[in-house]
């Protein structure tokens, strides 16, 4: 057979799969929904302490980075050999890929923060509507987040804290908000859904492919942007549910923030579908493993190091979902 039938028949082969990523890609991006139901169940909202963020995003920080650069990366480097390159050039080609990858989510991420300037916002948005979740659950229950309040006192910041927390409460699930902070509460949400959209959109593209080359890796890294996706949505729809009443609308934009996933799933499906070379797949499964590893140590890891000073949790979060995700690998092998 020659190589050109055998990259057609391989073609095929993994464009048959399209389904199945597309709805492991959907399933991902269902997880903000998850995130966002708690508008419909308040007490859930009581769980998204520091201590429960910090792990979760350190967890799928932990799978994220394994993947990435324990098989993903490699893929890079078979797709270069693949086209007749040498080991050492394929490594150098790899390589190139994996820092063009960190070098486009860069990019993507200075688009971002021009966009929230432009609205006024802050460029650590994300975080902002975590703080204002776990500053809602504090006012709530004084008790419940010890770690998060002993570090606001390390940066001498529970004063200005006690004076932002201009709620009222009336229930465990009923907020007053003075009108001034209404608007400011609404903007805050929808531009936290637009930033975590922009950057959903790579994820997607990432697990279709991903799950198209081999499904082991794919459902990992689904595993991984799920998990973080819930804290997401839940920070989006919390914000607009307090500002405006109605917990359908803060359903409905911290649903639909996951939802730019799909859309990166449709692009990795143009890509599969066409009888690239060795060349191409090398260039995309490095820019890959670039993109998910920036993520992590630009997003994940920062902000869950926040809510964790310390970093136990953080650590042995990130390990446990390197352990998982390996055993999974080698289970998915045998």
């Amino acid at each position: 057979m020659s190589y050109e039938e055998e990259q057609g028949e391989t073609a095929l082969f993994k464009t048959s799969r399209s389904g199945k990523a597309f709805g492991l890609v959907i399933a991902a991006a269902t997880s903000t929904a998850i995130g966002a139901s708690a508008v419909f169940f308040p007490s859930l909202a009581k769980y998204a302490t520091a201590p429960v963020l910090a792990a979760s995003l350190g967890f799928a920080a932990g799978v994220m980075i394994y993947v990435s650069l324990v098989d993903i990366y490699g893929k890079s480097q078979d797709g270069f050999m693949e086209s007749g390159h040498g080991e050492d050039a394929a490594f150098i080609y790899g390589t190139l890929s994996f820092f063009a990858g960190i070098i486009l989510m860069k990019a993507l991420n200075t688009l971002i923060h021009f966009v929230l300037t432009s609205l006024g916002e802050e460029d650590d948005i994300l975080e902002k509507g975590m703080d204002e979740m776990i500053n809602r659950n504090d006012i709530q229950n004084p008790q419940g987040n010890e770690l998060f309040q002993e570090n606001e006192r390390d940066d001498n910041l529970e004063a200005g804290k006690n004076e932002d927390a201009k709620t009222e409460r009336l229930s465990d699930d009923e907020y007053v908000l003075s009108e001034e902070d209404k608007p400011i509460l609404y903007k805050t949400g929808i531009a936290t859904a637009f930033a975590i959209a922009l950057h959903n959109f790579p994820e997607g593209l990432v697990t279709f492919v991903s799950y198209v080359s081999e499904p082991a890796v794919g459902v990992a890294l689904a595993v991984g942007i799920g998990i973080h996706n819930i804290p997401e949505g839940l920070c989006v729809a919390m914000p607009i549910y307090y500002a405006t009443g109605s917990r359908w609308k803060g359903f409905f934009w911290g649903t639909l923030s996951g939802f730019s996933e799909p859309f990166g799933a449709l692009v990795g499906w143009l890509i599969i579908g066409r009888s690239f070379s060795g060349n191409a797949y090398g260039i995309m499964f490095g820019a890959v493993a670039g993109i998910m590893v920036y993520i992590c140590l630009d997003e994940l890891l920062p902000t869950a190091y926040k809510y964790n000073r310390k970093g136990s949790i953080v650590n042995w979060s990130s390990i446990f979902g390197m352990f998982l995700i390996a055993i999974s690998l080698v289970l998915f092998s045998l």
